[in-house]
């Protein structure tokens, strides 16, 4: 979970060498490719990382501690709400066969369409990503 949240705060990965050797010791001693600019994130979320990056897996936090924490229960409500409200459009496949099945695959498929995250539904075979 560290590593992937280092990632996406940095846009770099986490540890990075020129051959596996290196990679190994990087991880190992826990060498870092940068720090995580406070300038841009809180304190909090800065340290949530730095522990989930602990070297020691029984220092690390649980996924249901990572979920308990103010910074990311703020996000993870808000973002629920965003979920909860998006509304699902039929793909152009999906009008075509006139019963929101996307050729057969039962009412939860979404075969050949990309869910854009605004409540619409592309269909890819159109050409529409």
């Amino acid at each position: 979970m560290g590593c992937v949240l280092f990632e996406l705060l940095t846009l770099t990965r986490t540890f990075d060498a020129t051959n596996p050797l290196n990679l190994c010791v990087k991880i190992v001693q826990g060498n870092w490719t940068m720090e995580i600019n406070s300038d841009v994130y809180t304190s909090d979320l800065i340290k949530l990382v730095y522990e989930c990056l602990d070297q020691d897996p029984e220092k690390r936090p649980t996924a249901e501690q990572i979920l308990e924490q103010p910074v990311i229960s703020r996000v993870r409500a808000e973002l629920e709400g965003r979920v909860a409200a998006l509304e699902f459009q039929p793909s152009e496949t999906q009008v075509e066969h006139g019963d929101g099945d996307a050729g057969g695959g039962g009412d939860d498929a979404l075969e050949g369409g990309v869910f854009l995250g605004r409540g619409e539904v592309h269909s890819s075979e159109a050409g529409h990503v």
